[in-house]
């Protein structure tokens, strides 16, 4: 509901189902582009307003003949569709520039972090499975993870009891993203008496 798509002569031949509705243009009043913007602007939320239906919502075609619509002339037209399209081009490349500085930060992260425990800050030459205490500075040692940490253990082995209405989040693996939580709309949520049922004695020292 409320989405719209200007065909092409690369869709063509094409054949649709009664859930969309047609809608050529008289192009001496309107251009085709300058419509679906218009429509894919407020309009589109008109459209939405007036949707009604059981599983799959629709609309008439006779609220969609009783839309309003601006309608300037067309060198106007043509100078809003010209604007609209140059400051969308000018959105993707800045969402498409943004992206890459994401991407080269991630790279330039796990590169940091792999440098640091290679010795190329100058406290070791190699990695630290290979290093011996007698090689490292004064005051640093090699520890197994278990001789420093006082819980290592994981969560739960099994699945829990799932609510819709659930107070607390269930965490696993695809929820970690980049050193932090994140919570996504399909992670699941268990209620308060799941929650007692299965908790770990988490603190802010720990580390998933």
């Amino acid at each position: 509901i409320g989405k719209t798509c200007l065909i092409s002569k690369d869709d063509l031949p094409a054949n649709t189902n009664q859930a969309l509705a047609i809608l050529r243009g008289y192009t001496r009043h309107i251009l085709p582009q300058f419509l679906t913007y218009q429509l894919n602007s407020s309009i589109s939320q008109v459209v939405k307003s007036k949707a009604r239906g059981g599983a799959m919502n629709n609309i008439s075609l006779d609220d969609l003949k009783k839309i309003v619509l601006v309608v300037p002339p067309f060198p106007e037209q043509h100078a809003i569709v010209s604007k609209i399209e140059e400051l969308l081009s000018d959105l993707e490349n800045g969402q498409q520039q943004l992206q890459l500085a994401q991407q080269q930060l991630k790279i330039y992260r796990q590169s940091l972090l792999k440098w640091a425990f290679e010795g190329r800050f100058g406290y070791a030459q190699r990695p630290s499975s290979a290093i011996k205490d007698s090689e490292l500075p004064k005051g640093w040692k090699m520890k197994e993870l278990r001789e420093i940490t006082s819980v290592l253990g994981d969560g739960l082995h099994g699945t829990p009891k799932y609510s819709d209405t659930g107070e607390y989040y269930f965490i696993n693996g695809n929820n970690l993203t980049d050193g932090k939580i994140e919570v996504k709309g399909n992670t699941k949520q268990v209620s308060l008496e799941e929650y007692e049922k299965y908790k770990k004695p988490w603190n802010d020292k720990t580390i998933f």
